[in-house]
């Protein structure tokens, strides 16, 4: 199997000696342009038939990361035909939800973790965790080889935007945070990537439909 790094040119990353060394290009302090990154992870079946056609993922693992606060929070989900051999395997709701990395011994004070940029959304204090936990479960989603909610952090039922689904029902309503992108902008995203056929991620973010990630996550909704 091979790790596919969603993003404007993607990544495969097929031995465990490419995964070690991108990890370690990504967690190393004197490469970061930025404090904040967000990663974007899919199990890769077919390479070549994933390079050579815009298809949709079928497993998700989506990572945000504060280098600064020293923490990250993960998103995990899974479609079309893996989620009807997940849903057989652990069940339904594993299968059809988005799931979110849950704390037992979470911070006390909230590192403000990016979630969703394009919003933006955050990470709820409960739903962050410390970077070596990040790393620990990229590797074994990549070991595992199957597209599967990993087992190396605990999950919480939530939404694609990485709030957990109790903040998505109940947003605040004196200061609920900016709003998303309006249905109508993300949709005209959705409909240019299926007319052109080109790769989600590809979406050019200056055509003002935001990120191929957001208008993907929208779909799913």
């Amino acid at each position: 199997m091979t790790l596919k790094v969603l993003g404007s040119v993607p990544l495969y990353l097929i031995s465990q000696r490419e995964v070690d060394s991108y990890l370690d290009e990504i967690f190393r302090a004197e490469s970061r342009s930025s404090s904040y990154t967000e990663l974007v992870f899919q199990i890769v079946k077919d390479v070549a038939g994933d390079r050579a056609y815009a298809l949709a993922p079928d497993n998700m693992l989506s990572v945000g990361i504060d280098f600064a606060a020293g923490y990250g929070g993960l998103i995990w989900y899974c479609d079309g035909d893996l989620s009807r051999q997940v849903s057989a395997e652990f069940g339904h709701d594993i299968a059809y939800y988005p799931w979110v990395s849950l704390n037992p011994d979470p911070p006390q004070h909230d590192p403000r973790v990016m979630s969703d940029p394009s919003c933006p959304t955050f990470f709820n204090r409960v739903s962050v965790v410390p970077l070596p936990v990040i790393r620990a479960v990229v590797e074994e989603y990549f070991h595992a080889g199957t597209g599967f909610r990993p087992a190396k952090v605990q999950w919480a039922k939530g939404h694609y935007t990485g709030e957990l689904e109790t903040e998505v029902k109940k947003r605040r309503f004196r200061h609920p945070g900016r709003k998303p992108l309006p249905d109508r902008q993300v949709l005209c995203g959705i409909l240019f990537v299926l007319h052109t056929g080109i790769q989600w991620e590809y979406l050019p973010e200056e055509l003002g439909f935001g990120s191929g990630m957001t208008c993907w996550r929208r779909l799913r909704d």
